[in-house]
């Protein structure tokens, strides 16, 4: 019996709708045409599910969680940041300037959870280990590789719905806060003098400090960023700069003229940032019902979704006999599941479900994200959440995959080399790199780890109200 993979158009998808039975486990119609002997066949499979905790993802330069926010149903999350500041390289403080403060900022797009809840931010120095460019690091990295806490630069207690500042978006017509820090403060009253003492430091760099980034991080490896109390609320990080503020005088035709400048000093993408994460209480809020599992991000809880391979090919063979065989769709839907079907006490979440996410084999899962998370019909798919309505116009959210190179690849394997379960993993995204095609329409073709805090239950394999399953539809000549 040969394989292959063959889409027959809307007369196949047609006789598809009426062939299956999404309430009964491998359930078909057999369509033999006279004409042409046409053998069409529908069969649904019920898939095993089970949650899966994440350890870490690979680390990203452009987004950024920070604080501490616990969720009734999927446990407490923790964000801080490592970052390194980009050095100034060849630059050289004019004669006679005098430091006079340092200033950093954090900007921030959105919070998650309560935006009124108080929250304290603490910098420190990182001063016992830097990041190598070129090295890959992950969000469950050690804090005290990099930083003992021993020298605090600053701290704010602020609240994210009130920003301590904010900076007109010409772009979006609308006011970007942000957050800032005089380092020295104790976050009560300005310390001038330790203020000018922080600034100083970077005056008295040794000859040549600034002469690259590996010498200037030699000197100033980088700020730790985290928080110290609140548990209700998380900033959406998207720019962090350090300012150097100092002034200097020169003399015109016997007059002095004072300048008070800048120099920035940017956690951008020449130089390392990093994301660490920790959750605690996951273990014992995703196992309340079996009739669900959770997708959570980020670097949180996955569903691992496995399907029967075997169980599948023998279907097909008893089905076909020797005639090819194309294998028009392959088909699972996840379904959202409904708090209230579940969750007897009714305990509301403030997560939102991700806007993408990806189906992709677990073999492949450490590599595809550390390669480019570049999609592929035989490794990972990615789509987005769809909502529709049902006759009681309630709306119904899901993902679907049509997995179907996948599914031809595993079978047309030799018997000794497929595997009887072939497992998979739904894990939130987000798009990376998009492509037009001839007829204008827009694919998603690579994805990064989602970094925003969603989280979602579906529908899982012993869900008695829409289990989740798996639909094929072949032919056979």
């Amino acid at each position: 019996m040969k394989y292959l993979h063959l889409s027959l158009g809307i007369a196949l998808a047609s006789l598809y709708l009426t062939a299956c039975n999404d309430n009964i486990e491998n359930t078909g119609k057999d369509i033999q045409p006279s004409q042409d002997m046409i053998l069409l066949h529908a069969d649904t499979f019920h898939l095993s599910t089970d949650n899966i905790f994440g350890d870490s993802i690979c680390a990203r330069q452009d987004s950024f969680l920070l604080g501490v926010y616990q969720d009734p149903k999927f446990g407490i999350t923790k964000g801080d940041i490592l970052a390194q500041l980009a050095c100034p390289e060849g630059f050289v403080f004019p004669a006679n300037s005098v430091a006079d403060s340092i200033e950093v900022v954090l900007y921030y797009s959105t919070w998650f959870g309560d935006g009124k809840a108080p929250m304290e931010i603490k910098l420190y120095e990182m001063n016992k280990g830097t990041f190598d460019y070129s090295a890959r690091y992950y969000s469950n990295l050690k804090v005290e590789d990099y930083c003992d806490k021993s020298i605090l630069l600053g701290r704010r207690i602020i609240a994210p719905d009130v920003p301590t500042d904010s900076v007109y978006n010409s772009s979006s017509g609308s006011y970007y806060p942000y957050i800032s820090f005089m380092l020295g403060d104790d976050g009560r009253e300005p310390n001038e003098t330790a203020r000018k003492e922080i600034a100083e430091r970077f005056f008295n760099f040794p000859e040549g400090a600034y002469a690259s980034q590996d010498a200037f991080t030699e000197f100033f490896k980088g700020l730790y960023i985290t928080t110290d109390f609140g548990t209700s609320a998380m900033l959406h990080i998207t720019q962090i700069d350090m300012m150097l503020y100092y002034h200097f005088t020169y003399s015109i035709n016997g007059r002095d003229t004072t300048v008070n400048a800048t120099k920035g000093y940017y956690a951008n993408s020449e130089v390392r940032q990093v994301n660490r994460f920790e959750h605690s209480g996951r273990e014992n809020n995703s196992h309340v019902a079996d009739s669900v599992n959770y997708v959570v991000s980020p670097a949180n809880i996955y569903t691992k979704v496995a399907l029967p391979m075997r169980k599948l090919r023998d279907s097909i063979a008893a089905n076909m006999g020797d005639r090819r065989v194309y294998l028009n769709a392959a088909t699972i839907k996840v379904e959202v599941a409904n708090y209230q079907d579940y969750d007897a006490e009714n305990v509301l979440t403030w997560l939102q479900s991700p806007s993408y996410m990806l189906l992709v084999k677990e073999s492949e899962f450490s590599d595809f994200f550390a390669n480019g998370g570049i999609l592929s019909d035989t490794c990972a798919i990615a789509t987005s959440l769809t909502t529709t309505q049902n006759s009681n116009d309630e709306n119904i959210l899901y993902y679907s995959y049509d997995i179907s190179d996948i599914i031809t690849a595993e079978i047309r394997k030799d018997n000794n080399q497929m595997a009887d379960t072939l497992n998979m993993y739904l894990v939130p995204v987000t798009p990376s790199g998009t492509a037009t095609t001839s007829s204008g329409t827009t694919v998603i073709t690579s994805v990064t780890h989602n970094y925003l805090l969603n989280g979602t239950a579906v529908r899982s394999g012993s869900n008695k109200t829409s289990p989740m399953r798996i639909t094929l539809l072949y032919s056979g000549f």
